[in-house]
């Protein structure tokens, strides 16, 4: 546990640095983060996290992922990687290390278009666990990192690669097909009464989740080892989700009811899917399935939080000050979700262990 805070001290030691030299270089501030944290997932044993040894072995070995469900392209990709390297299992991990962190950076910059909110969201992305959690299931996070750039593109006029990036991320993982919801967000008008109809409309869905799922897993067969998550402890979810999507709510809340920020498009956006994330994580804190949907969602809040926190901010008086305030509230909660689920070793990424 003491390296991962070790490391995430290291980060805000040097964001401190890059913030107060005289010539600020944001693109070398941007790839020394990206660098340093695809390095240490990337150069991780197989022993760390709850997958990686299975899918080191079906690498190795290259044989069919009985839990790939269809996943053509991570397959594909899988044996280009193994006949390039020769079975060398390290530049396998690193490079889909890199492309998930890769994707979330790229993704914090389309969407803030504004360097000084990102370490904030870098911060909530190592802090809020969606960053550890591709330790254990790296192929679903990097799906959902892809589908994040996937919509960050969209909404940057870059409609044809949005569409491919979006399929890689369905080809990495079947449930990013969730994430094709994102496609019709874009088209809800944003607005108050849009994000209540919205917030309404996940709650039924949500509900209705039992029926949805069982038709999904007709389609692809690894997920019937969910069908009684309401009834088997083996596959509830743990972790403070429930605390921590309640807290995204109350947040959206509040900014979007004293702010004006529903007004830009994009960031109605990030607002609208971390909503539909923070309900997610309510109603489902007891579901690892529902838990895991929830993730396609609930990410966009590395970007949704330090917009909140600046609009907000900007209607007081005290503007430094209060932004100071929300930004430590912020990430202090962060480091307790962090230590909490460190402490528990969620994901069994404790102890870390360089490669072998």
């Amino acid at each position: 546990m003491a390296f991962y805070l070790c490391n995430i001290l290291i980060f805000f030691l040097y964001s401190a640095f890059f913030s107060t030299i005289k010539i600020f270089n944001k693109n070398v501030y941007y790839w020394v983060s990206v660098l340093h944290f695809s390095i240490i997932m990337g150069l991780r044993s197989y022993t760390v996290g709850t997958d990686t040894f299975q899918y080191v072995n079906y690498y190795l070995n290259q044989v069919s992922d009985p839990n790939s469900n269809n996943s053509v392209l991570y397959s594909l990709f899988s044996n280009v990687m193994w006949n390039i390297f020769n079975s060398n299992y390290h530049y396998f991990i690193f490079f889909l290390s890199f492309l998930t962190v890769y994707s979330i950076y790229k993704s914090i910059v389309l969407f803030g278009n504004d360097s000084k909110y990102f370490f904030m969201s870098f911060s909530i992305y190592l802090t809020f666990y969606y960053y550890f959690e591709s330790f254990n299931m790296q192929r679903q996070m990097l799906a959902v990192a892809l589908t994040m750039l996937s919509m960050a593109l969209l909404h940057n006029k870059r409609i044809l690669f949005s569409i491919v990036i979006m399929l890689m991320g369905i080809g990495i993982h079947s449930t990013a097909l969730i994430a094709l919801i994102g496609f019709f967000i874009w088209k809800v008008p944003k607005s108050g009464k849009g994000l209540l109809l919205t917030s309404l409309v996940t709650v039924f869905c949500t509900t209705l989740f039992g029926k949805m799922f069982s038709v999904f897993s007709q389609f692809f067969s690894h997920y019937s080892i969910y069908s009684n998550y309401l009834s088997n402890s083996k596959y509830e979810a743990g972790g403070g989700s429930i605390l921590l999507g309640l807290f995204l709510i109350c947040i959206i809340v509040v900014g979007s009811t004293t702010t004006n920020i529903l007004d830009n498009d994009k960031w109605g956006f990030v607002l609208f899917m971390t909503q539909i994330g923070g309900i997610l994580y309510v109603m489902g804190g007891h579901s690892q399935l529902l838990v895991r949907m929830a993730e396609y969602f609930a990410v966009y809040s590395i970007v949704a939080l330090p917009i909140l926190i600046e609009e907000i901010s900007k209607k007081f008086i005290e503007y430094k000050v209060i932004r100071f305030a929300l930004s430590s509230t912020t990430i202090f909660i962060g480091i307790i979700l962090l230590i909490y689920k460190l402490f528990n070793n969620f994901g069994e990424i404790v102890p870390y262990v360089f490669i072998r």
